[in-house]
């Protein structure tokens, strides 16, 4: 866990920038050459956790989080009343079966022999 009570930057800053805009998502900016003489930061580089990195002498770059990357890992392709078949983005295939606490063991096994063969009959028909 970062300690943000720190201050990473050593003053305020206001400058007149040059950004880049590049097509995967990556934005550079660059500060003016006159306006920052001295070190911004109390690192080399200060880093956030959106992805931001602030160089010493002012250089900035912020990097786009990869499309897709935080998305679902599976997707449901069969469901019951109480189990879920999912595909999982490594295309493994898991049953995941759900009960509410209140049910004893043998309330369990009387749905799971109710349901079972719906499940089994489902992986039957995957080729």
């Amino acid at each position: 866990m970062r300690d943000m009570s720190k201050n990473i930057l050593l003053n305020d800053v206001r400058m007149d920038t040059q950004t880049a805009y590049f097509v995967n998502g990556d934005i550079n900016i660059y500060p003016a050459c006159y306006e920052h003489p001295e070190p911004l930061t109390a690192a080399p580089t200060a880093s956030y956790p959106a992805r931001i990195t602030v160089m010493e002498d002012g250089n900035t770059r912020i990097r786009p989080y990869k499309v897709g990357s935080q998305g679902p890992r599976y997707k449901v392709i069969y469901r019951t009343e109480h189990c879920d078949v999912q595909l999982w983005n490594n295309n493994r295939i898991v049953e995941c079966w759900k009960f509410a606490p209140q049910l004893s063991i043998h309330d369990i096994w009387a749905i799971r022999k109710r349901e079972m063969p719906m499940v089994t009959a489902f992986f039957l028909t995957l080729k």
